[in-house]
C-alpha cells in the first residue's frame, strides 16, 4: 500500500510539473485527476478533470471520470452520462 501510494504521489509530482510547463496540456489535467482520485484526494479531483473536459471538450474519459466522482460526491442528478458515452473520440 505505501509503495502504491508513493507511486501515486511521484504521478502527481510529475503532472504537476507538466502543467506548469504546459498548462493547456489536457491530458496531464486527465492524469492528475486520475491520480488524485487514487490518493483520495477528491477536493482537487474535480477541477482537475473539468480542466481536462474545458481544454478537450471530446475527452470521453474525462465525462465518464467526472460522472464517477460527482456520483461519490452525493450529486449524481450533475453527471451527465452522455456526454461520457457519446463524445466523439479524436
Amino acid at each position: 500500500m505505501c509503495a502504491n501510494l508513493l507511486l501515486h504521489d511521484d504521478s502527481i509530482s510529475s503532472f504537476k510539473k507538466t502543467l506548469r510547463l504546459k498548462p493547456d496540456f489536457p491530458l496531464a489535467h486527465f492524469n492528475l485527476a486520475q491520480q488524485y482520485r487514487a490518493t483520495g484526494h477528491r477536493d482537487q479531483t474535480l477541477p482537475s478533470v473539468e480542466n481536462a473536459i474545458q481544454l478537450k471538450r471530446d475527452l470521453a474519459e474525462a465525462y465518464s471520470l467526472k460522472a464517477r466522482i460527482l456520483e461519490q460526491l452525493g450529486r449524481p442528478n450533475q453527471a451527465d452520462w452522455r456526454r461520457s458515452l457519446c463524445a466523439p473520440s479524436t
